[in-house]
């Protein structure tokens, strides 16, 4: 827990060992009101290192919108609480791949997801232009399918 004041955006987040665990990036509402965010220090090191090699930085990409499975969800459409809910279907390589609305997302690349923030840092980790397995759940039957994994620039 870290206050963050107004004009501290792009400072360093540090702990009490003196260690740099993030660049402070913004608070919550017009003046502070206890809540901030941060940039994790190893994603930071990772953005900086392939923007100096390679002058550009590119994340995977699916295309896809997505939503938690609330118990609440979960009873609402009579499946498993587990993996990730696709809402809609909005970029090319879900498209190709043939993922639907409605598909519950189990696992990326053999790695079992639970959340939304899970599933879309693993796909942004993936290397664009790369295979990715993902493995869903549609009218109870489970699927497995190949995405060409797409290119998000930053």
């Amino acid at each position: 827990d870290a206050a963050v004041n107004p004009g501290n955006s792009g400072g360093p987040l540090i702990n009490l060992q003196g260690e740099v665990v993030g660049i402070n990036t913004a608070i919550v509402g017009a003046s502070f009101q206890g809540v901030s965010f941060a940039i994790p220090s190893g994603i930071a090191q990772d953005v900086y290192a392939r923007l100096r090699k390679e002058g550009q930085f590119v994340r995977g990409w699916l295309g896809v919108a997505l939503e938690e499975i609330t118990p609440q969800r979960a009873t609402d459409l009579s499946v498993p609480r587990e993996g990730v809910l696709v809402t809609d279907v909005v970029g090319e390589p879900a498209r190709r791949a043939g993922i639907r609305p409605g598909d519950i997302v189990l696992s990326w690349n053999s790695e079992e997801v639970s959340s939304p923030a899970e599933l879309s840092w693993k796909v942004a980790s993936t290397a664009s232009g790369s295979t990715a397995a993902i493995t869903l759940r549609r009218s109870g039957t489970e699927l497995k399918l190949e995405v060409l994994v797409g290119e998000r620039r930053l």
